[in-house]
């Protein structure tokens, strides 16, 4: 059996104070079609892990006699991988289809959720001079 083709959907990953969205284009699929996994990276690699999303885009089945003109629409399986620079919750992965496109949602672990960016300023010395 073949690999599954790299399909490069469009990919957006935002964040909020407690979790982590990934939005996939992945139009012409039903919500059944689709396999998503996440492996976080080992404790002594950076924080976070991959998201993999995978399965199999059909092309719409035909009434009647008809011959191929021209196709280039992607079809047959396909996997993404999707690195998320986070540590999260694995357990709490949800994902949801609509409108072509898979909405993918992880809670932040709590260490990550509860931490805020401090904001430094030196001046070096006095402000007036």
């Amino acid at each position: 059996t073949a690999a599954p083709a790299a399909w490069p959907s469009s990919v957006d990953i935002v964040e909020s104070e407690s979790r982590v969205l990934v939005f996939l284009d992945l139009p012409g699929m039903s919500s059944s079609a689709f396999k998503v996994e996440y492996a976080a990276n080992s404790p002594a690699g950076p924080p976070g892990g991959t998201l993999s999303v995978s399965g199999v885009r059909t092309r719409p089945a035909l009434q009647g006699k008809f011959r191929v003109i021209s196709s280039s629409r992607f079809a047959g399986p396909f996997a993404q991988h999707i690195t998320i620079p986070l540590q999260v919750e694995p357990a709490t992965l949800k994902a949801s289809y609509r409108d072509g496109v898979l909405l993918i949602r992880i809670r932040k672990a709590a260490a990550v959720a509860a931490a805020k960016p401090a904001i430094k300023l030196n001046f070096g010395g006095n402000a007036g001079h």
